[in-house]
């Protein structure tokens, strides 16, 4: 089941949810609002700001204007003393006179003329020369005698300290002939600032071209006469008369300043704001479109999911609904908030109960039935697949089908699903993987899967397991191979007996007799091949069955000794016409002949340290008549000596030693294996006879 976060913004194939819908939908209708908002709440703040831009530098010019009135008083007042009395020299007191009256006023700390040499000329104190810090600099006496009027930095510090010197020209003849000077202190000229519309937080100041504070709103005491700030030091050598900057104040304040050059003084004053004021608008308009805007769009949001939800979850349940309904599964029926989702789930509930009954038929069907996509990947997988591949529908399913197909057939495995994608019914018989690895014959019949429009999306396979029914026909036809080898091969065998016996037997009678012995040999060795369905025989009871004919069963003259074993086909025939042979050469002419004769049949394991290990089988007599050696060797010889060696690739010899013959075949383990003393391989070994008969010796 898909997770809620691709539910609700639609990751599975690009696609979108209703959730998803609705919020860009909230969205597309919030965002020129808020957007219309923001234009209007920051354009609100930048009115606020050019406001306070302009009144700044309506305070600056204010300033400005106020300060050349100052001086322009002081300037005027000079002049004024200069037109009613042209200093002589010899005549300080007539000037001391007329300048009684600029003494009397606060501002002024003392008056005296000068001449072009800077020389005093008369004093309003009536002193006798100007006092030390009172002098003129060469520069603006130059100014003065140009018929200009000059203004001096500012001298000294602190506001009773700190002074300037107003100096004008005094014309005579057409011709300046002196000046007058006024040295004024600096604190009767800032007497304005208070009035000149600061408002709080804001600081003015006046700087003279040196950059020195000549007056200034906040701490004037101790900054006036003191360099300003290098920033103000630069505005004040500017050669724009006007303009903006920004700087910190020796308080630490960060500030917004404009700055004016009055053409009179030369001063430059100075209005500073606080950046904190002037971005306060700004700050306040964005504080507001994001919290007022965030608020909004939340509480939109808000709103939005949780009525996409009373959609979407009703909407999410039917996809689980169709999911239960794809798989088979039960699901319960719910009341839904709108007609419509009630109306889809009507339409599942009555297509559930349509395909029931296919359903039905797949999950009992007897044959492994499973759907693919085209890629061949699984997706659905029955009960009987289950059984006949071993794989869980959990473990398989999302799986590629080519793990059930063994790696020599997966190139058909895909020509066949191309072919059923192309829209062709497939059916063959071919071989499929357990997850054991083991393989299993099987028929498959696949067909595509198509869509109510007709378009194929998906293919089937419904697989039955044949391998019984293929060993049956492979068995058949190996039965048939095989017993058409053997009557072969049989008739080859009882030719060369019968052809061999009559060139040994002198009679009919005779022949007849031997030919009828042999056949029954052979008749014994092929009893037990067939018990064992001709895969071969168990060597203690083909050697038992060989001698019973001769010895009778309860006879214990013959000794059989040896672990289980198992002979193969081949080896059981050549071996029980050996021994045949030899009980009936040892009951004519050797042990068995006599009651006290003994006979033992024995076979073991060779030597392990031996380069070829295999097995030894030797029929040993003694205690009957004394033997000797054969003139002529016969039919019986040569089975002896040269056709079981040859059956079983191995070697015999055949000893007559006087006390009894010693026949010894030894051959690889290719002819025989040895079994458990319970079972064979094939299934329990044939029942013996009891200890009453042929004596058996482990």
């Amino acid at each position: 089941m898909p997770s809620r976060q691709s539910n609700l913004w639609g990751a599975n194939r690009g696609l979108r949810t209703i959730r998803f819908r609705i919020v860009t939908l909230v969205l597309l209708i919030l965002a020129p609002l808020l957007g219309t908002f923001a234009w209007m709440a920051f354009n609100l703040a930048g009115a606020r700001m050019a406001l306070i831009e302009l009144g700044r530098s309506d305070v600056t010019e204010n300033i400005t204007a106020q300060m050349d009135r100052e001086v322009a008083d002081a300037v005027g007042m000079l002049t004024g003393l200069g037109a009613s009395y042209v200093p002589e020299a010899g005549d300080p007191e007539g000037f001391k006179r007329h300048a009684r009256g600029l003494l009397a006023r606060p501002e002024f700390v003392r008056v005296w003329a000068f001449g072009r040499q800077g020389e005093v000329l008369g004093t309003g104190d009536g002193s006798a020369g100007a006092v030390g810090g009172a002098m003129i600099e060469p520069e603006l006496i130059e100014r003065v005698f140009s018929g200009r009027t000059a203004i001096s930095p500012v001298r000294g510090e602190g506001l009773d300290e700190a002074t300037i010197i107003i100096s004008t020209p005094v014309h005579a003849s057409g011709k300046v002939a002196s000046g007058v000077a006024g040295e004024l202190r600096v604190r009767r000229l800032e007497r304005f600032l208070p009035d000149v519309g600061l408002a709080p937080g804001w600081v003015a100041a006046i700087v003279d071209k040196n950059g020195r504070f000549i007056a200034r709103s906040l701490d004037a005491e101790g900054r006036v006469g003191q360099m300003a700030r290098p920033e103000l030091q630069t505005a004040a050598k500017e050669t724009a008369g006007r303009g903006t900057f920004e700087n910190v104040t020796w308080e630490g304040v960060p500030m917004l300043n404009s700055f004016r050059r009055s053409s009179l003084t030369g001063w430059t004053t100075v209005v500073a704001v606080p950046k904190d004021i002037v971005e306060a608008p700004l700050k306040r308009s964005a504080t507001l479109v994001l919290v007022g805007g965030a608020g909004a769009l939340l509480l939109s949001l808000a709103t939005a999911f949780a009525y996409a939800t009373r959609i979407s979850e009703p909407i999410r349940n039917l996809g689980q609904m169709a999911t239960a309904f794809a798989k088979g599964q039960a699901f319960a029926k719910t009341r839904y908030p709108l007609a419509e989702l009630d109306e889809v789930q009507s339409a599942f509930v009555a297509a559930a109960a349509e395909s029931a009954h296919l359903s039905a038929l797949v999950a009992s069907s007897g044959d492994a039935i499973m759907s693919m996509t085209l890629d061949g990947t699984i997706r659905t997988w029955n009960p009987a697949a289950e059984q006949l591949f071993g794989y869980s529908a959990e473990e398989i399913v999302g799986k590629p089908k080519t793990l059930l197909v063994p790696p020599d057939e997966v190139d058909e495995f895909r020509k066949q699903l191309a072919s059923v994608v192309a829209g062709e019914n497939v059916r063959s018989e071919t071989i499929r993987l357990r997850r054991d690895g083991t393989p299993i014959a099987v028929s498959v019949n696949a067909a595509p899967i198509r869509r109510h429009d007709g378009k194929i999306i998906a293919t089937s396979s419904i697989l039955h397991d044949v391998t019984e029914r293929i060993a049956n026909e492979e068995h058949r036809l190996f039965l048939m191979r095989e017993i058409a080898h053997r009557s072969k091969n049989q008739l080859a065998i009882i030719q060369a007996i019968a052809t061999q016996t009559a060139r040994t037997t002198g009679s009919t009678e005779a022949f007849l007799k031997t030919f009828r012995s042999r056949l029954q040999g052979l008749s014994a060795s092929h009893d037990l091949l067939l018990k064992q369905d001709w895969r071969g025989a168990p060597l203690e009871e083909l050697v038992r069955r060989q001698v019973e004919a001769f010895v009778g069963e309860s006879s214990n003259s013959v000794s059989i000794v040896g672990p289980p074993a198992m002979l193969t086909a081949a080896a059981a025939e050549a071996i029980g016409l050996a021994i045949h042979e030899l009980a009936t050469n040892s009951a004519k002419y050797g042990a068995l002949s006599v009651p006290a004769g003994r006979v033992e049949v024995k076979w073991e394991r060779a030597d392990k340290g031996e380069a070829e290990a295999g097995w030894t089988l030797t029929w040993r007599e003694w205690d009957g008549p004394l033997v000797k050696t054969p003139v002529e060797s016969g039919f019986g010889t040569q089975v002896i000596k040269r056709t079981a060696a040859m059956a079983v690739q191995g070697k015999a010899d055949l000893e007559y030693h006087p006390s009894g013959l010693i026949w010894r075949l030894t051959f690889p383990t290719t002819a025989m294996r040895p079994l458990a003393s319970s079972q064979t391989d094939d299934g329990p070994e044939p029942q013996l006879p009891d200890s009453a008969r042929l004596s058996r010796r482990a």
